[in-house]
């Protein structure tokens, strides 16, 4: 598998990845590209894309791409950080799918995870198929939906904020 490394993220961890084939966007020669430009080169030669910029799939319209892409949830994008993660990269490139958004989590980030009750809101973008995580998030029943709420009313009075 022919893997790009953004360049928010350390090419060292290409290393770790020495089953596949691997390259950083600098190596690349295309340091500086906007994302959109940029995946539209990479899946002309790459498989697979790994991030940490957890924004993309917003930013973008992922779906039209056929790299896959891999989104890195860290507490940083450092060397020391990012390598935690690699066996679970590994894995998730073993089944990933072109054109899917995995997220991978580490602990930290999965234990701040906040799921938001919305069904009023209704978003055109790509599905996360995936979160894979170094340990599962404890308590998953404990976390309660968040309420969408005006800041205001017509009238100007703020209104208050009760929580069940």
């Amino acid at each position: 598998m022919k893997i790009l490394i953004d360049e928010c993220l350390d090419w060292r961890i290409c290393r770790s990845l020495s089953d596949d084939y691997c390259l950083s966007v600098h190596k690349a020669g295309w340091a500086g590209l906007k994302n959109g430009e940029l995946l539209e080169r990479a899946q002309l030669e790459f498989d697979a894309f790994i991030t940490s910029d957890r924004n993309l799939a917003f930013q973008q319209n992922t779906s039209k791409f056929t790299i896959a892409i891999i989104v890195l949830c860290a507490r940083s994008t450092r060397l020391k950080v990012t390598l935690k993660l690699m066996p679970q990269v590994a894995e998730a490139l073993r089944t990933i799918q072109p054109g899917a958004v995995v997220h991978v989590f580490d602990e930290q980030e999965a234990q701040r995870l906040i799921f938001v009750s919305a069904p009023q809101l209704h978003f055109n973008r790509p599905r996360i198929l995936r979160i894979v995580t170094l340990r599962p998030v404890r308590n998953v029943d404990s976390i309660q939906p968040i309420r969408l709420r005006r800041d205001s009313e017509p009238n100007g009075q703020r209104q208050p904020t009760h929580r069940s």
